[in-house]
């Protein structure tokens, strides 16, 4: 184990559990150190602060795993087994039983680890896909013989009645597709299937998603292995809940003879299936128009809709350009979730102007009283950058709005009060009144 000490009188937030550090932090940092080594961090009198991992080619140079002074790390697959087992727990504690994330990196003290946990049935079984992105060389040392972790937890949860998939219905997909693996010196290429148990197709998987507000799953079809990141979105959980608390009000008060809904960077079309769904039970006629530059998304979530005989409109279009216009008070409620526009601080300013820009072409659209819903997934993005972004939106479209609702990450992608970096889904959800 490698022992570095932090220099006096540096920012107190490091000492404060964050689970960053790089090397200009350290007194004598080492340029040789190994990512497999274990790390001990201490403060400038010696004391204990953390233990983890080091990279000298990574851009943050110390990663840590636990501030625990009594948790070992020497036993890494018994560490990870332990942790792995403790974050099933939590998120079935939460309620969740079928699709959920896992682990979620640094706000599950496991860094540069993601693991999404999808339930899905096809042709007459239930199977359960472990997705995993591994994106540091220091966390890739715990997790090098997948299979067997995964067989181990899957195991246990089993036969403590927890979870009832066994191993026999577990497939594993790592999804090695990701290019910051290269700046860690781990090889990138493509995803990856173990313990495919029936040689499933795992492009075409209806993935099987707890939602509350419905008191029943929902389905959407998903792409596993090429989607993006691990080819579902699992983080709008909550969202999808508020809003339909509130739009369900607005439609129980003015009983419009046809709701029309717009999805705008759609993607699997889950706020459409979710929201359908919704109206359905309440015996609403709707109309969806769903909006993404992906022709693959379209069709898997056009085959969602005609599952569920959701009335869906796709167009395959750039949403960001010019081409793409909305009739104005058109729709009573708009969705705009576009993927991430500031990867960092230095995309700020062309992020707000992106979300300026697709905001203020919702505005234009919506009815007097409809609802524009605009996400942000970019963690460069404050909830203040978002505000400014719809405030100037609206002012541009003589429109004037209220914030009724505001959301952030579902249950499953939990956040760290010492780590802010780790909080980056915003959703303002708007009523405009004139």
């Amino acid at each position: 184990m490698i022992t570095l000490n932090v220099k006096k009188n540096i920012d107190p937030k490091v000492l404060l559990r964050h689970p960053w550090m790089t090397k200009a932090l350290f007194d004598k940092p080492s340029e040789s150190v190994n990512p497999n080594e274990i790390v001990e961090v201490r403060d400038a009198q010696n004391q204990f602060v953390s233990r983890g991992y080091a990279n000298s080619l990574s851009l943050f140079y110390y990663r840590a795993l636990t501030f625990d002074s009594r948790e070992k790390l020497e036993d890494k697959f018994g560490f990870l087994s332990s942790r792995l087992y403790e974050l099933f727990i939590q998120r079935l504690s939460l309620g969740y039983k079928k699709s959920f994330r896992l682990c979620f990196s640094e706000n599950d003290f496991l860094p540069g680890l993601v693991i999404d946990r999808f339930l899905s049935e096809k042709n007459g079984k239930d199977y359960q896909v472990f997705v995993v992105q591994v994106t540091t060389a220091g966390i890739n040392s715990y997790i090098s013989d997948p299979l067997k972790i995964f067989k181990t937890l899957v195991e246990k949860m089993n036969q403590e009645k927890m979870i009832p998939i066994a191993w026999e219905q577990t497939i594993l997909v790592l999804r090695n597709d990701i290019k910051i693996r290269e700046k860690e010196g781990l090889p990138f290429g493509p995803a990856q299937i173990l313990n495919n148990v029936d040689n499933l197709d795992l492009s075409v998987m209806p993935v099987s998603i707890d939602h509350w507000f419905l008191k029943s799953d929902m389905k959407i079809q998903s792409d596993l292995m090429g989607g993006q990141k691990t080819g579902f979105f699992l983080d709008q959980n909550y969202n999808l809940l508020r809003v339909a608390e509130v739009f369900t009000e607005y439609v129980k008060f003015f009983k419009p003879g046809k709701v029309r809904i717009m999805d705008i960077c759609c993607h699997l079309g889950q706020w459409t299936a979710y929201l359908g769904l919704v109206l359905k039970q309440m015996g609403v006629e709707a109309e969806f128009v769903l909006v993404d530059i992906s022709k693959d998304a379209l069709a898997n979530a056009k085959a969602t809709m005609d599952g569920y005989g959701i009335q869906a409109q796709c167009q395959a279009i750039d949403v960001m350009d010019d081409k793409f216009t909305i009739d104005e008070n058109a729709f009573d409620l708009i969705i705009v979730d576009p993927p991430a526009f500031a990867k960092s601080k230095e995309h700020i300013p062309a992020a707000k102007s992106a979300y300026q820009k697709l905001n203020l072409k919702a505005y234009k659209g919506i009815k007097k009283y409809g609802f524009v819903v605009s996400c942000s997934c970019s963690g460069a993005i404050s909830l203040e950058d978002l505000k400014d972004s719809v405030n100037r939106a609206q002012i541009k479209a003589f429109r004037t709005s209220k914030i009724v609702a505001q959301g952030g990450h579902a249950p499953d992608h939990p956040h760290l009060v010492s780590f802010p970096e780790g909080f980056y889904l915003k959703m303002l959800m708007a009523q405009v009144t004139s």
